[in-house]
């Protein structure tokens, strides 16, 4: 699950990212934009 929503934060937008609000809240959602950048970063 959190592959799944890594990858849709990675490419689908603002529409993944109310979704994963949606299903799993702010704090998730905020740790997925770190590891989104995090991983951005690194490559």
């Amino acid at each position: 699950m959190i592959t799944e929503f890594h990858m849709k934060m990675l490419h689908g937008g603002e529409e993944a990212a109310r979704e994963i609000y949606h299903y799993c809240g702010d704090e998730m959602l905020t740790k997925l934009y770190f590891f989104r950048d995090a991983d951005a970063f690194a490559k």
